[in-house]
């Protein structure tokens, strides 16, 4: 759960990290996440998770965020929750993404396909040094193998 991950992620900081560095010279730290863990890092920061002793914020402990592809909940099939939509509309897009994700992710060749014939390492690379535009010369084959091998 998100409590749970929020709590070892809380831990681990102020144990490890403000704990080393009690020399008077409290820095903050700043956590970074990628997709889930986006929310992970945004509800240690904020304290906003079970167990929390102090809201976060104000214990000056944490100075920024880097959230990452941050979109968890935030997909379109949220929009059957909105209380705005008539039942017909819920219906007319609950239709269009379950007929989607049929087309797209039940259909093991096409899926097939797009893993071995589009998803390159240089595709990948591109990729990811569009999440690096001030050092893209970071991204590596160390970096880009763990996410091409589970496509192979």
């Amino acid at each position: 759960s998100i409590d749970l991950w929020a709590n070892l992620v809380d831990d681990y900081v102020q144990q490890l990290i403000i704990g080393k560095n009690r020399n008077g010279n409290k820095k903050g730290v700043v956590l970074m996440g990628n997709s889930l863990g986006s929310v992970v890092a945004l509800s240690v920061a904020t304290g906003d998770f079970l167990n929390a002793t102090a809201p976060a914020a104000m214990n000056g402990n944490y100075k920024g965020l880097g959230l990452y592809n941050c979109g968890v909940g935030m997909n379109s099939r949220n929009l059957l929750k909105d209380p705005t939509l008539a039942l017909w509309q819920v219906s007319v897009f609950a239709f269009l993404f379950d007929a989607l994700d049929t087309l797209i992710f039940g259909n093991r060749p096409f899926i097939t396909y797009l893993l071995q014939e589009v998803v390159t390492p240089e595709l990948l690379s591109n990729a990811l040094k569009g999440l690096y535009p001030n050092g893209p010369q970071r991204v590596d084959d160390i970096l880009v193998q763990p996410f091409y091998q589970p496509s192979q």
